[in-house]
């Protein structure tokens, strides 16, 4: 998986998603609904229960700019590209704002 198809996916409307039914949404799934708990927590503790899972997810994520640590705050925080791609999974175009 690289930035380009989750790009892709930032561009897609519900109607396209529903259409192609695509293995890569699928595939998609477990990190948007992971970039949604670092969201509301900050870090994947309570999301996987397994360290090693957990720091697969971060890595990746932190490799595609999903995310990025915020030394001040002590947490992991979306980029602008993760909050993107929330926005599309979500079906809105507004982007948070910056914290």
């Amino acid at each position: 998986m690289d930035r380009l198809r989750l790009g892709g996916l930032v561009h897609m409307s519900r109607s396209d998603a529903a259409r192609e039914g695509s293995d890569a949404q699928t595939s998609l799934e477990p990190i948007l609904v992971a970039l949604e708990h670092i969201e509301a927590q900050g870090s994947l503790l309570l999301f996987a229960p397994d360290h090693e899972r957990r720091a697969r997810l971060m890595k990746l994520m932190t490799e595609i700019e999903l995310v990025a640590w915020n030394t001040v705050a002590k947490k992991y925080e979306l980029t602008p590209f993760g909050c993107q791609c929330l926005a599309a999974r979500r079906g809105t175009t507004d982007l948070p704002s910056t914290r």
